[in-house]
């Protein structure tokens, strides 16, 4: 019982080490329930980059043409990708 007691103290008190130096930066970090995959941006973005890669498979493709794909779907996010992002971040917040 003491151990369950300490652990929620601690839960409810004590604050990553991400989280501080985050807090000392001027940012807030929010944390978002576990399980809830409609909450994570993350989810979003590896969606739209597996399905990109999805409609160019085919009986052909090898591993290597698969990675370049990755690669190349990961250029895409970095020179279009913030205002997906960005998107996907409000319709998250939206939802919390």
């Amino acid at each position: 019982m003491v151990k369950a007691q300490a652990k929620a103290w601690i839960v409810a008190n004590e604050k990553f080490e991400c989280s501080r130096l985050a807090e000392k930066q001027g940012h807030t970090v929010l944390f978002i329930p576990p399980y809830h995959n409609d909450l994570q941006p993350m989810e979003y973005v590896w969606a739209l980059i597996k399905g990109n890669i999805d409609r160019q498979f085919s009986v052909n493709s090898t591993l290597e043409i698969v990675y370049r794909q990755l690669l190349k779907e990961f250029d895409n996010l970095l020179e279009s990708g913030h205002d997906f992002i960005h998107g996907m971040i409000e319709k998250c917040m939206k939802l919390a």
